[in-house]
């Protein structure tokens, strides 16, 4: 819930509860102007910052990230596991690209590979461009999605094609 940006800190004090009380005021400000749109995704503001926070960490490029939540709501409208890679590094508390299959059987409420549905609470602080992203998701038939090495990203309906751009452009 802290929005993450530059924050003059003349006239506040200097402890974390300020600081925090700060982030946390701004983040209500970015939201209000979204809160009936968030209403109507019928999600509550902590279910949506939780889904807002996987497509920050999935999307690179601003370009993807209407995309990327909308290949994540596919999924949940298909009662698919999101199978986020970044989830269950959160769980792991690590960062990186690494994620071996042991590491997607990690019993975690964060692991959305073992899970369905949204993990039990956001990972990331969220943009503004990322909440607007979230709230109008590209339209696609689209399921899978592979970021290649430049950082563009390959998107497929099936597991099939999905696997194919995998491995035509493994990279890590």
């Amino acid at each position: 819930y802290l929005y993450p940006d530059t924050y003059s800190l003349v006239n506040v004090d200097k402890d974390i509860e300020s600081y925090t009380a700060l982030m946390l005021d701004h983040m209500q400000e970015v939201l209000d102007p979204y809160l009936q749109q968030i209403q109507d995704t019928g999600w509550s503001v902590h279910q949506f910052l939780t889904f807002t926070s996987i497509v920050e960490r999935e999307s690179l490029f601003e370009q993807d990230k209407a995309k990327i939540a909308g290949v994540f709501k596919n999924r949940l409208s298909m009662d698919m596991n999101l199978q986020s890679d970044i989830t269950v590094l959160y769980a792991l508390q690590r960062t990186g690209l690494d994620v071996s299959y042991s590491d997607l059987e990690y019993d975690s409420p964060y692991n959305t590979y073992k899970y369905k549905g949204l993990p039990v609470g956001p990972i990331s602080s969220v943009y503004k461009t990322t909440i607007e992203a979230c709230l109008n998701p590209e339209q696609s038939d689209y399921l899978y999605f592979f970021a290649c090495k430049d950082g563009s990203v390959l998107y497929a309906s099936t597991y099939e094609e999905h696997q194919k751009n995998v491995e035509e452009n493994m990279w890590y």
